[in-house]
């Protein structure tokens, strides 16, 4: 598993690199709304890959950024 991070406000930190087949895995997703000033409703995009098909999952981050 692999993760693609949209822009530079979001990152990921995947458990495991290798899950074993009908196993699982924990994502940790982050989120940093000052470094791209962003305010109010966000929807943000990280794309996991793995070698399954389809082989890129995108997980949506929704939210909103009070000041």
């Amino acid at each position: 598993m692999h993760i693609e991070n949209g822009c530079g406000c979001t990152s990921g930190v995947i458990r495991d690199s290798l899950v074993p087949a009908n196993d699982s895995s924990k994502i940790h997703l982050y989120y940093i709304p000052s470094l791209t000033k962003d305010s109010g409703k966000i929807i943000k995009y990280i794309t996991v890959r793995t070698n399954s098909y389809p082989p890129f999952k995108n997980v949506l981050i929704k939210g909103e950024v009070i000041k």
